[in-house]
């Protein structure tokens, strides 16, 4: 099976596992890596796909021009996503869509700093934002995928099996880190 690295903005992705797990991933080869947003300023060099919000759309092409950078592009304005394939659901926030697209693509995923909401890597007021439809969709990906869905850092398997998916929200709102 072909398999997928797709690297979040969440904070988890600054652990020195995490971090480890990304490192040797780049080193080794072992697949494919989807990035999003930001992130190209970090790992643009290694990505094979790069997802994210419109409006950084020319300064990602400037960078990738500019650094002879070769991942694709996959948003809903300039895109490679097979829409007829899932419902326009997943088309709301590039991490699932990215994951629904690896997977339809048919690799395995393994996913870093998928937070689910909390604290971003380069939005410092993004725990602000409420993220429990994002972890319902994340959850029904999951749900169909568990053995090609893969969480490397903070398994979210328990939320996701307790149906409690305003639970992040209630933590992360509040300052209180949600993925203790």
């Amino acid at each position: 099976m072909k398999k997928m690295l797709l690297i979040g903005n969440g904070i988890s992705r600054l652990n020195q596992n995490v971090q480890s797990y990304i490192d040797n991933w780049i080193k080794s080869k072992t697949g494919e890596i989807w990035i999003f947003n930001y992130a190209y300023k970090e790992f643009g060099q290694v990505a094979t796909r790069w997802g994210g919000h419109v409006e950084l759309l020319p300064e990602v092409n400037k960078y990738k021009k500019n650094k002879k950078a070769k991942f694709e592009i996959y948003t809903n304005t300039q895109t490679k996503i097979k829409h007829t394939e899932y419902t326009r659901d997943y088309l709301l926030d590039s991490g699932s869509t990215a994951v629904r697209q690896a997977l339809i693509d048919g690799f395995d995923c393994y996913l870093v700093g998928f937070d689910l909401g909390g604290a971003d890597v380069y939005c410092a007021e993004h725990y602000k934002i409420n993220k429990t439809m994002w972890v319902k969709r994340m959850y029904q990906i999951w749900f169909s995928n568990q053995d090609r869905v893969h969480f490397i850092g903070v398994d979210h398997s328990n939320i996701f099996r307790s149906r409690r998916f305003g639970l992040y929200y209630e933590k992360y709102s509040k300052g209180i880190n949600h993925l203790e």
